[in-house]
C-alpha cells in the first residue's frame, strides 16, 4: 500500500510542474513579456535578468533561463505535493466520519 501511495504522490508532483512551466511559457511569459523588442532599447530590469536570459541566438529577445524553469518546476512539485496532502487529509476526516 505505502508503495502505491508514493506512486501517487508522485504523479501530483509530476503533473504539478508540468501544470506550472505550461503555465509560465503561455501565460506568465505573455504577462511580463508582451513586446519582446521592446528590450533592445530599454533598461533591462533585475527580476527579468534573473527569470529570462538574452541570448544573441534568439536576437536579444528574452528567453526563460535556468533558475526560471527550475523555480517554476520546485513551486509546481510543491503545490502538486500540496494538494496531494490536502485530497488524503478530507479523505482521512470522510473516512473518520462514517466509521
Amino acid at each position: 500500500m505505502k508503495r502505491n501511495n508514493t506512486k501517487i504522490r508522485l504523479w501530483y508532483i509530476f503533473i504539478g510542474s508540468s501544470t506550472a512551466l505550461l503555465l509560465n511559457y503561455f501565460v506568465v511569459e505573455k504577462i511580463l513579456i508582451p513586446d519582446p523588442c521592446y528590450y533592445h532599447i530599454n533598461k533591462i530590469s533585475k527580476l527579468m535578468n534573473l527569470l529570462y536570459d538574452f541570448p544573441t541566438y534568439a536576437g536579444g529577445h528574452p528567453v526563460p533561463s535556468l533558475f526560471n524553469l527550475i523555480f517554476a518546476t520546485f513551486l509546481g512539485g510543491t503545490i502538486g505535493l500540496m494538494v496531494y496532502k490536502l485530497i488524503c487529509y478530507i479523505k482521512s476526516k470522510i473516512i473518520i466520519r462514517k466509521s
